[in-house]
């Protein structure tokens, strides 16, 4: 049997989000979403992923662009639509931007609200790769107060993942990782 994928996307029904509540949440942050983040709230609420196989052990996103520190990313299920508008300002993001999923010790996921593209923000680099690459700016929040993809400003620690959610949640995305990748 030929596995066509690794894992399997699924919608998370738990938490329903109306287009009133999508509304209520784009005047709270100060942004309308752009078209195809509004339309993954609205239709899906969310995201889980999982493996096909157990006996994967390491499986995600391969960057586009190899650097030191992280090699890919591990999308696993996004929290409910209201703690994500809820902890908007809790954490270190660019303006506009608005995190899906947290990674504890390693980023964050987030949509780019002016946009539709989904980045990754690598929060855990240790003192020798920010030496050696992360040069371009001292704090995390330095790199997002500069953060400026449409006018080509992008600090090292920001890597783009997708265009829109949709893209980045495509099962032939996620591959198995090989352990020479860091991560």
């Amino acid at each position: 049997m030929q596995i066509n994928s690794i894992v399997k996307v699924s919608k998370n029904y738990k938490f329903p989000v109306s287009d009133q509540d999508v509304v209520e949440a784009e005047k709270k942050i100060g942004i309308r979403f752009p078209p195809v983040f509004r339309k993954f709230i609205l239709e899906w609420w969310g995201y889980n992923v999982e493996l096909v196989d157990e006996n994967i052990r390491r499986y995600g996103i391969l960057f586009p662009h190899a650097k030191p520190g992280r090699g890919f990313v591990v999308p696993q299920f996004t929290p409910s639509f209201g703690a994500m508008v809820e902890t908007v300002g809790d954490s270190c993001l660019p303006k506009n931007c608005l995190c899906f999923e947290h990674h504890a010790y390693q980023g964050e996921l987030f949509v780019d609200l002016s946009t539709d593209h989904i980045w990754f923000f690598e929060t855990d680099i240790d003192g020798q790769e920010m030496d050696e690459y992360y040069r371009d700016f001292l704090s995390y929040e330095d790199a997002c107060d500069a953060f400026d993809p449409k006018n080509g400003i992008v600090p090292t620690y920001f890597t783009k993942i997708a265009d829109n959610i949709f893209d980045m949640l495509d099962e032939k995305r996620f591959v198995i990782i090989p352990d020479d990748v860091p991560g």
